[in-house]
C-alpha cells in the first residue's frame, strides 16, 4: 500500500514539478549565454569601451536567472509542503483518512516523496551549475584546468577506504539533515492544524521559525560548550597523533553527529504520527 501511495504523490508533484524544472534549465542556458557573451565581449580590453552599453543588460539578464534558479529550490519546498497541506489537513484530507490505509502509512509516503524532490532538486542545481559552466567557459580554459591538475601519487589504501567512509558519512549526513528539515515543518504544519481553527498556516510558520531559533541557540550553545571543554585538548593531542589515527577520529566525529542528528529525526517522526493519529477520528 506504501508504493501506491508514494506513487500518487509522485505523479501528483511532477504535473507541477516537471515546469518548474524546465525552468530552472531554460535559465540556465540562458545564464550560460549572457556569461559566454561577457566574456567573449569583454574579455579583450580593447573592446571594453565598444560594448560598454551591453554591460548593464547582460549583467541583469544574468542575475535574474540565478536569482531564478535559486527561487526554484523555495517554490519545490513550497509544492512538497502545500501538497502536505491539502491532503491532510484541508477538505481534500478528509477523503484522505477514509482510505483502508495506516495513517503513519500515510504520512511516511509524504516523507519518502518529500525526500526524493528534494534530492531531484538538488541534482537539477547540480546540472544547471555544469550547463552555465559548459557554455560559460571557453574551451581553452576548460583544457589549462584539466592540464593543471596534477596526479595525486601518494596514495594508500588506508586513506583511500577511509575518503571513502567519509563520502559515505558525509551523504547519510546529509540526508539526516534533509529529513529533519522536512519532518520539522511537517510537525509545524501538523501543530497549527491541530491547534487552531483559522491562519493555520500562518501559525505553522511561527511554530517552525521559533523552533528554529530556539534550535540554534542550543546548538551554539553545545558548540561553544564543547569548543571550551574538549576541542583544545583534542586538537593537541591530534596535532601529535599519527595520520591514520587523527582520520579515524574524524570518521567517529561524523558518526557522532549523524547519531546526534538521527536522534531528533526519529522523535519528530513519532510525535508527528502521533499528532496525525488524533487528528481525525473517522472509524
Amino acid at each position: 500500500m506504501l508504493k501506491k501511495c508514494l506513487r500518487y504523490d509522485l505523479l501528483d508533484m511532477w504535473h507541477f514539478w516537471w515546469i518548474l524544472a524546465a525552468s530552472t534549465l531554460g535559465m540556465s542556458i540562458v545564464c550560460g549565454l549572457a556569461c559566454r557573451a561577457m566574456v567573449e565581449l569583454f574579455g579583450d580590453a580593447d573592446k571594453v569601451d565598444q560594448n560598454a552599453l551591453l554591460v548593464l543588460p547582460l549583467t541583469l539578464i544574468i542575475c535574474i536567472c540565478i536569482l531564478g534558479i535559486i527561487a526554484s529550490v523555495t517554490v519545490t519546498v513550497i509544492l512538497v509542503m502545500v501538497r502536505f497541506y491539502k491532503h491532510f489537513f484541508s477538505d481534500e484530507g478528509y477523503l484522505t483518512f477514509t482510505l483502508p490505509v495506516k495513517r503513519s502509512t500515510l504520512f511516511t509516503s509524504k516523507v519518502i516523496n518529500a525526500i526524493i524532490w528534494y534530492s531531484a532538486h538538488i541534482v537539477l542545481l547540480i546540472i544547471s551549475v555544469l550547463i552555465i559552466l559548459a557554455i560559460a567557459v571557453p574551451a581553452s580554459a576548460w583544457a589549462s584546468f584539466f592540464g593543471g591538475i596534477v596526479a595525486v601519487t601518494d596514495v594508500t589504501f588506508l586513506s583511500v577506504v577511509i575518503t571513502i567512509i567519509k563520502v559515505l558519512e558525509f551523504i547519510i549526513l546529509g540526508v539526516l539533515a534533509m529529513v529533519l528539515e522536512i519532518l520539522l515543518m511537517y510537525l509545524c504544519i501538523t501543530i497549527g492544524s491541530v491547534a487552531v481553527k483559522k491562519g493555520k498556516i500562518f501559525v505553522g510558520i511561527g511554530i517552525y521559525y521559533g523552533i528554529n531559533a530556539v534550535f540554534g541557540f542550543v546548538m551554539q550553545l553545545s558548540m561553544g560548550v564543547l569548543g571550551i571543554f574538549l576541542w583544545d585538548g583534542a586538537s593537541e593531542i591530534l596535532a601529535s597523533a599519527p595520520v591514520w589515527q587523527s582520520s579515524l577520529a574524524d570518521v567517529l566525529a561524523l558518526a557522532l553527529v549523524c547519531v546526534a542528528i538521527a536522534v531528533p529525526v526519529c522523535v519528530l517522526y513519532l510525535v508527528t504520527v502521533n499528532l496525525i493519529e488524533r487528528k481525525l477520528n473517522l472509524n
